[in-house]
């Protein structure tokens, strides 16, 4: 056990105590010692041979259960705190002001939010499983495939190169910025649409 792992041990294990002590120590969440053991315990303390460590046992395992008790109940808040942040972040990529798309290394589109589908001209998900390049211009399918491969071959994190590509319809003209997700390897493709 790692000093961090034994600093939090000791914290938790402080923390129930004070419960035990005050009186104050949170409902039990279940796992609590079976009737058959507490029988046992019960028969163990009235003999006077075993009657002092019967009631470290049973201080032990109240002690024990409140531990489980306040890990439960932080289990329980980081879990609230993660949905919270994940709705952000969702929230954030599906209706964020910018397309925005995550390809493989073959350029199909892994993930699309609703602003892209809307500059692409269909539903963001009809985007997904196609490759990004038949969504421009023949002239402008070259280059953009072109800047996508120099980003994989570069595999640099944080990389960002910035390409002007003509998509299909009218005179519009699509500013795309790509770069590489320094973890998984994706192609990050954020686009915004111009008028000419």
């Amino acid at each position: 056990m790692n000093t961090a792992d034994l600093h939090n041990q000791l914290q938790l294990r402080s923390r129930a105590m004070a419960y035990l002590e005050d009186g104050t120590a949170l409902p039990t969440n279940g796992g609590a010692v079976s009737a058959g053991t507490l029988a046992l315990l019960h028969q163990l303390a009235n003999d006077p041979a075993y009657a002092g460590d019967v009631l470290k046992i049973l201080h032990e395992l109240q002690v024990f259960q409140v531990e489980l008790d306040i890990q439960h109940e932080q289990m329980e808040q980081d879990a609230r705190e993660l949905t919270l942040a994940l709705n952000r972040y969702v929230e954030l990529y599906a209706h964020a002001p910018v397309g925005y798309l995550i390809l493989d290394s073959d350029y199909v589109i892994l993930e699309a939010n609703f602003m892209a589908g809307e500059i692409l001209g269909v539903a963001h998900d009809a985007l997904l499983g196609q490759r990004i390049d038949i969504f421009f211009a023949p002239g402008s399918r070259l280059p953009l495939l072109t800047l996508l491969s120099s980003l994989l071959a570069d595999q640099e994190p944080g990389h960002f190169r910035k390409a002007s590509r003509a998509v299909q319809s009218g005179t519009s003209i699509l500013q795309a910025v790509a770069s590489v997700a320094p973890q998984s390897g994706a192609l990050l493709l954020t686009m915004t649409d111009s008028v000419t």
